[in-house]
């Protein structure tokens, strides 16, 4: 089964990883070029137990590997061998995603953590903790750049909460809210609610005047950054 698959810079490859059943993982390498001569043998580049993510790394050269038990690998794309590795979280890393410009990898953890990397080697920044619920996704404001317009922001959105069935059996809230913070405070700046079902997936609008988020309950919703969002109260 294909489970998660990625275009690389200049859309000459993707790369596509493979559940093979019994937590069974493999990462191959297709290329567009071989694709429409109708030859679609792909390369072998990883084998490993519980891949959940994958990410081109920088000029196409790497690959970006989490995993269920925690760690974030990094694969050399000319011979598959593992050149950087670390255990970032005590459980399942469910996502991760770089900044625009690639200077920090954000991962999102079931252990109720999120954390800030350095992508070279994966040293931790920073961690932060999602108040007992797991946190399965993180998006990073583009607003960060030297020029941005009409305000710079160092934000981030993360989501997540528990699993359906656990809210139903235990009783407890499921932690559907989306947080909005300062990821350099580690500050929260406001909670957006609505979903009432595992948040799976968030992103912000290339001018980071809005985002997408899209959730277990089967709705993507589109939110808007009201005006006070640009005065220093969301600084």
């Amino acid at each position: 089964m294909a489970k998660f698959c990625q275009f690389s810079y200049g859309d000459k490859k993707v790369a596509l990883l493979y559940d093979k059943g019994s937590n069974r993982t493999e990462v191959f390498i297709y290329s567009f070029e071989r694709a429409l001569a109708n030859k679609l043998m792909g390369n072998a580049l990883v084998g490993l137990d519980g891949i959940t993510q994958i990410l081109w790394g920088n000029l196409n050269k790497t690959i970006y590997v989490a995993t269920m038990k925690g760690y974030v690998r990094i694969y050399l794309i000319s011979n598959g061998s593992d050149e950087v590795h670390a255990k970032i979280h005590q459980d399942e890393i469910i996502s991760f995603t770089f900044s625009k410009d690639r200077i920090f990898l954000f991962t999102a953890s079931r252990d109720q953590t999120y954390c800030m990397l350095d992508p070279e080697n994966l040293e931790v920044l920073k961690q932060y903790n999602f108040h007992g619920n797991m946190a399965r996704t993180v998006a990073i404001s583009p607003l960060y750049v030297p020029d941005a317009k009409p305000v710079k922001r160092y934000h981030i959105l993360v989501g997540g909460g528990q699993d359906e069935k656990e809210v139903t059996t235990t009783g407890k809230k499921g932690g559907f809210e989306i947080k909005l913070v300062n990821y350099v405070t580690s500050e929260e700046l406001a909670e957006v609610k609505g979903h009432f079902g595992p948040v799976h997936s968030l992103d912000f609008s290339p001018n980071g005047k809005a985002f997408a988020s899209g959730s277990e309950d089967g709705y993507a919703r589109l939110h808007f950054f009201q005006t006070d969002y640009y005065t220093s109260k969301f600084e």
